[in-house]
């Protein structure tokens, strides 16, 4: 199975102008040159501030469809800030015909989470990192325990292999970073929750959880083994959004037990 991750997508118009014209020319690229069997989005694929940005939201879905190859999306913390949360986007990806089907679904709050299983040996699992942090300690969003909990009965120990897809990096991804373990671009603070609620340990110790892939930090790619888990970052694909990598994805490639992956751009 070969997954292109996009992430920091951040379109801000439909039908696109500007310099979304360039981010839908390098989606088109990296599909036909690297024809992936599903494309996985890890947040921020619109930019929510934007007026009609729900009809926005609307057109990029028909986009994301019109490549008839499956699609999984998680939302990041752009996706939904001025007139709608995040039940009106689950009804627009109710619409789309390409999305994967979402098994072991559960909202807490408005945040879901849902697996893939890609094969008897591999699972993913997609989950809402949330958007900004309702308690005030820090300014992105942190893990609800009941998150934690969902996840780690969605990946137990004894089943398949289980590969995380979110939009904001846990805090491990810079004690990785630190500790000299991250290949790959990293130019930028490690932007996760101030306040850790132990996603990481939890799932070191009590799942299968073997990799995660995130975004939202637009000029990290970089990826880390962290005592057993690897932590991968996206590729900014967006033009619409700062940082100075080139636009680009991350290929997943997964076969059996054996997962690789890299960047494209």
């Amino acid at each position: 199975m070969k997954i292109l991750q996009l992430t920091d997508v951040h379109f801000a118009s439909y039908p696109f102008e500007g310099k979304d014209k360039k981010t839908e020319a390098l989606i088109r690229k990296l599909i036909d040159s690297n024809r992936p069997e599903m494309i996985a989005v890890t947040g921020d694929l619109v930019w929510g501030v934007e007026r009609e940005s729900l009809g926005i939201v609307e057109g990029v879905l028909d986009f994301l469809d019109s490549f008839g190859i499956p699609v999984a999306i998680i939302w990041g913390n752009h996706d939904s800030e001025k007139d709608f949360g995040r039940r009106e986007l689950f009804h627009l990806i109710d619409r789309m015909a390409n999305h994967v089907k979402k098994e072991n679904r559960v909202l807490i709050g408005e945040r879901e989470i849902y697996t893939v299983d890609i094969d008897e040996e591999n699972r993913l699992i997609l989950l809402d990192s949330g958007d900004y942090d309702e308690l005030g300690v820090g300014h992105y969003a942190f893990i609800y325990p009941e998150q934690i909990e969902a996840v780690r009965e969605r990946a137990p120990k004894d089943g398949r292999a289980c590969h995380l897809f979110m939009h904001i990096p846990v805090a491990e991804y810079d004690l990785a970073k630190k500790e000299g373990l991250a290949t790959g671009n990293q130019d930028e603070e490690v932007c996760s929750p101030v306040l850790n609620t132990g996603l990481y340990g939890h799932l070191k110790y009590g799942s299968n959880v073997q990799n995660i892939f995130c975004g939202h930090d637009h000029d990290n790619d970089f990826s880390a083994n962290y005592h057993g888990i690897g932590l991968h970052y996206g590729r900014v694909t967006g033009y619409n959004s700062y940082g100075s990598l080139a636009r680009g994805g991350r290929i997943i490639d997964i076969d059996g037990l054996n997962v690789e992956s890299y960047i494209v751009e």
